[in-house]
């Protein structure tokens, strides 16, 4: 068993799911396939402008839910992030840019596709543990909670916390 045993069958998941890419959804950000990086392979040598938008995963902490059993394999909740960067170009683009028409408030910009983006990673994560099995060496995974937001640099980052129970 290793620490992070969803990692591998959660990106190539990412990456082949028809929920989030070329899902052709007006407004919402398309990785189609590509743009999903483990946050490690992520470096600050790399020009992210040049990805679009992007889907970062970070695995972060654990925590030892069986701390009394020194003798065996014991039971950790693993903690990692999902990041979703789209671009924000702070000069021209605010994060909400509100349209009222006909007495009807609409609204759009980076933080409205960065939430639907997200909301797609989460319909597809929710697709991801129909299909984890008893003996994968993780429970399926769960949203745990979300962070604040990050703008800088001409983008705008959600961050959201997710967990799955291993044996280490």
């Amino acid at each position: 068993m290793n620490r992070i045993p969803y990692l591998a069958p959660l990106v190539n998941f990412l990456k082949a799911s028809t929920i989030l890419n070329n899902h052709g959804i007006p407004g919402v950000p398309d990785l189609n396939g590509e743009n999903i990086y483990v946050y490690s392979d992520w470096s600050a040598h790399k020009d992210s402008r040049n990805y679009g938008p992007l889907l970062l995963i970070q695995p972060t902490t654990g925590h030892n839910l069986d701390d009394k059993r020194p003798d065996c394999l014991n039971e950790f909740e693993s903690e990692f992030l999902i990041m979703t960067q789209v671009k924000n170009a702070r000069k021209t683009q605010q994060h909400f840019q509100e349209d009222v028409a006909a007495g009807v408030t609409t609204y759009e910009g980076a933080y409205i596709d960065a939430a639907n983006l997200e909301d797609l990673i989460r319909q597809t994560i929710l697709q991801f543990n129909v299909q984890v099995l008893p003996n994968a060496g993780y429970t399926p995974v769960r949203l745990k909670g979300l962070q604040d937001t990050v703008s800088e640099d001409g983008f705008l980052v959600l961050k959201q916390v997710y967990t799955t129970k291993i044996m280490f």
